[in-house]
């Protein structure tokens, strides 16, 4: 018998689905939208995406920035949410493989801020500078509550699903 944790929850465990669910779209404008307003010796004014910002590395041949902004602010959120979605509605609790992802789940729950350090830094890095002013902008604004959301669903549902498999082996056991 195939049992999700979608069909197993309760209570505000209910809310994991939606919550990644709407992290998404969220996550996706974060990226896509100016996150970033650059004004360097107060007359160049550059505007940047997440999407943008890492790609100009990529371009400007800065290709370790390039790595760890793309890697935290592009893959590792949008993996964290996919994996999160298909845990909570598309795998059995039961089986062996689902069970296998319980302890990954857990440590990406805890690094669930990361990406928005990592964003923090650059900009703290940048505003640093005495010929650069950084400004943030609605971009950012989405992708800190696309994490923040998915956060929170995530840290619900590694509970949630470590809660059900230690359920689950009690009864086994008993």
């Amino acid at each position: 018998m195939r049992r999700s944790l979608a069909s197993q929850s309760t209570g505000a465990d209910r809310l994991v689905g939606p919550a990644l669910l709407l992290s998404l779209p969220l996550l996706l404008a974060g990226l896509i939208l100016p996150s970033l307003h650059f004004q360097n010796l107060w007359v160049l004014n550059q505007d940047y995406s997440l999407w943008s910002a890492a790609w100009t590395f990529w371009e400007k041949q800065h290709y370790s920035l390039f790595a760890v902004l793309f890697a935290f602010t592009v893959v590792l959120p949008i993996a964290k949410v996919l994996l999160g979605l298909w845990v909570f509605y598309g795998a059995d609790v039961a089986s062996l493989p689902a069970r296998r992802w319980l302890q990954p789940l857990s440590a990406l729950a805890k690094w669930s801020m990361l990406d928005v350090f990592i964003v923090a830094v650059v900009i703290l890095a940048l505003e640093g500078s005495l010929l650069t002013a950084a400004s943030l902008g609605l971009g950012i604004a989405l992708f800190a509550a696309a994490v923040v959301l998915s956060g929170w669903g995530y840290g619900r549902l590694a509970r949630l699903a470590l809660r059900i498999s230690t359920e689950e082996e009690r009864q086994l056991h008993a």
